[in-house]
Order: structure tokens, then sequence, then C-alpha cells
């Protein structure tokens, strides 16, 4: 008898824990979901482009590109939502800038963390070092 009730309480744990997390991703979803501006810093902080995220076959997608005078930054991939401030995105960041890698393209393909802290209003790429050029890429999504 204790053994069945250890389990009931630990399966009521364990539901309730996945519940919330349910919840929380619900919330985070709904949040991402949209149109949304979309910034590299060295584009333009005062010409944004925007990124949109859809719901396809329970999978997050998002394009994203903000183009001015020959500069462009872009996303394309898949987004996993961790937590109420955090998600994943999965595939591939494209940037060029004429001051940065002599004017080349420069590319990112793999996982990046995007987190929101303190009271900013967009999510940022954590990783800031550009793999192209020793500066400091800051990539922004703002949120809607």
């Amino acid at each position: 008898m204790k053994h069945k009730l250890f389990y009931i309480l630990l399966m009521t744990v364990f539901s309730t824990a996945i519940y919330a997390q349910d919840v929380q991703n619900h919330s985070m979803i709904e949040k991402l979901l949209g149109k949304h501006l979309f910034a590299l810093q060295w584009v333009s902080w005062e010409k944004f482009g925007t990124a949109n995220i859809t719901q396809n076959n329970q999978q997050l997608e998002i394009h994203a590109k903000q183009e001015l005078n020959g500069n462009y930054a872009t996303m394309d991939g898949i987004i996993i939502p961790i937590d109420e401030r955090t998600f994943l995105f999965r595939g591939d960041i494209l940037t060029r800038v004429d001051h940065i890698a002599q004017g080349n393209e420069c590319k990112r393909s793999g996982d990046y963390l995007f987190e929101t802290t303190q009271n900013r209003k967009y999510w940022r790429m954590l990783a800031h070092y550009n793999p192209c050029d020793e500066v400091i890429d800051y990539i922004d999504i703002y949120f809607k």
C-alpha cells in the first residue's frame, strides 16, 4: 500500500510539473507567434527588419530579414521555446556588413540561444561574437 501511495504521489508531482511546463511553453509560443521587429545593430537600429514566426506541424519556424544599403541580416530556421525568457534557434544566420569581414557574407549554422533579461522588450542572441571578424553582433527580435 505504501508503494502504491508513493507511486500516486510521484505521478501527481510529475504530472503537475509537465502541466506547468506546457502552460509556460504555451504562453511563450503565444509571445513568439506573429510578426516582430528584427535587427542587427551594424545594419541599423533605426530601420528595422521583420521576423515572421509561424507554427507548422507542431514546430515554430522563423524567417527574418533586415536590409539597408547593401548590408543585411537574415535568419531562417526553427525555434524551440525553453522557458518564459529563453528560446533556442536552430538554423542559418547570414550577415553582411560593408566594414566587417572585408564586406563578405558571414554564415552561422547551428543552435543559438536567445534570451530576454531585465526589462528589455526583445530577445537577444547570446552568442555575440561574430565568427568572421573580431566584432560583437547584437541580433535582436523584439516583442510584438
